[in-house]
């Protein structure tokens, strides 16, 4: 075994004195750490606190459906579909003109309409 400068007996006896000493930091230790102390707390004091708004109740049911845009996208397609599902059948025949060639030109889908305009 090859003898290095120091071995783990004189390692632990250098631990073993420096344990019973306490640590005292010099001066100007001391007043460089205070200098920085006081350097990082001047942009602290400069700061103004702002009030937290919470969101408001419509904010916080978009958010529950996925935002403003998800919301839009759903009222539009429910508003198109109350103006598809009260039109007119011969209205829905011009907006779907073309799109099966194989339905009949006599077909009746609706035979009366009446019943969504009638009063009482």
């Amino acid at each position: 075994m090859r003898k290095t400068e120091m071995q783990d007996d004189d390692l632990t006896d250098l631990f073993v004195g420096l344990r019973h000493r306490e640590p005292v930091p010099t001066a100007a230790l001391m007043e460089r750490v205070l200098a920085n102390a006081v350097q990082a707390q001047q942009p602290v004091a400069d700061l103004r606190v702002r009030a937290v708004r919470y969101p408001g109740l419509w904010s916080r049911i978009a958010g529950q459906f996925g935002g403003v845009t998800a919301v839009a996208g759903l009222c539009s397609a429910a508003l198109i579909g109350l103006v598809i599902g009260y039109s007119d059948p011969t209205t829905v025949d011009y907006l779907t003109n073309g799109l099966s060639d194989d339905m009949p030109e006599s077909m009746d889908m609706f035979p009366t309409a009446d019943f969504l305009s009638t009063e009482g």
